[in-house]
This record gives structure tokens, sequence and C-alpha cells, in this order.
């Protein structure tokens, strides 16, 4: 269906997990020129953003539990590598700001009260915007949340992607080499 969706669209919302996803895979960097374009929520990219003030939170921490080989262990980040954090979280952002279409909450007016409020109470507002911004332009969906596919496909939206499926689909167009593919499904098993 996703592949349907796409020959009649041009764009594709990107929800949250799939966002997250692409993050920490790294390999959003290695898509070119995709024969669609992302539509990305403003809520979803302020997500991200918000990441960088908590410089004292947790995503942040100095001091972190790893699990290893031989169990779980305290990693000790240095300096350095908090700051190399933060500037992998502004480069997503600035990736999404010059790549995707960012575009606000005002789609979920068209969905029933009711509705929107059962979407919101199972998958949260970033995931309702997503969902709301597709059903109301009629585009697919990419997420990794199998839930969230299957309540958007019941509401009925025109398609679903998840990442393994949306880069095969661009490394089938050249859009992304087979390299990466399997480096994101290293990923994707790890």
């Amino acid at each position: 269906r996703f592949q349907e969706a796409l020959s009649q669209n041009s764009k594709v919302v990107v929800e949250a997990s799939a966002l997250v996803t692409l993050f920490f895979s790294g390999l959003y960097k290695s898509v070119l020129n995709p024969p669609f374009s992302l539509v990305v929520t403003e809520g979803s990219l302020q997500l991200f953003r918000g990441l960088t003030s908590l410089r004292d939170s947790r995503a942040f921490s100095e001091r972190l539990l790893r699990m290893g080989q031989r169990g779980v262990y305290v990693h000790e980040r240095s300096k350095d590598e908090v700051e190399a954090g933060i500037l992998n979280i502004n480069g997503f952002c600035d990736w999404l700001d010059d790549s995707c279409e960012i575009v606000g909450g005002e789609a979920q007016a068209s969905l029933e009260k009711g509705v929107k409020e059962e979407v919101k109470t199972l998958f949260g507002r970033l995931s309702l915007k997503s969902i709301a911004v597709a059903l109301a332009n009629n585009l697919p969906i990419w997420t990794d949340d199998y839930a969230i596919a299957e309540q958007f496909i019941q509401m009925g939206g025109v398609g679903r992607s998840w990442t393994d499926a949306t880069f095969c689909f661009l490394e089938e167009r050249h859009c992304f080499s087979t390299e990466s593919l399997v480096d994101l499904k290293l990923f994707l098993l790890d």
C-alpha cells in the first residue's frame, strides 16, 4: 500500500518514532534526492530542539548506565562526548529544517473530538499531530510503531511504511546505497 500511496503522492508524513530511528541511526545523512518530500510536525522538531536545552538532564549526563557483555556498568562520558551529542542533535534539527516540510498541528481540528482524545491517550500528542496531518492531506505515514500504523489504517489512512521498508524503497530507486541499507539493517537488529 505504501508504494501505491507514493505513486499518488509526492509527500510522506514522518511520525516521531521514525524520526527517532532516523536520528539514532544517523543514516538520514545518506539519503540522496528521495522521490518524495518528508513532512514533519513542528511538535516533533521541537521535541529534538528541546533536548539540547537539557544539558543537565539524564539525556546528557556525564555518567550513565550501560549494558555490556558482563552486565550493567557505569559509563563516564567526557565533556567532549556530551558536546558532540548536542551538536549531533543540532545537526539533525538543521537537516529537518532544510530537508523537510515543517507543518503545524492545525489538522487536528479535522478530527472528531472523541477520536482525537482516543488517539492522544493511546499514542501521545506528537503521534496525534502526525496522524491528523496525514489524514487531512490524504498522505501516507512513515512510523516505526506498529500500533500507530494500524490505527492510522483503521482511520482511513492511505498507506503506511516503516524505516526498513522506506529505505528499501529508496535503495531500489538509487536514493540510498546498498552499503547504507546494510548498515541500517544492522542498526535495527542491534
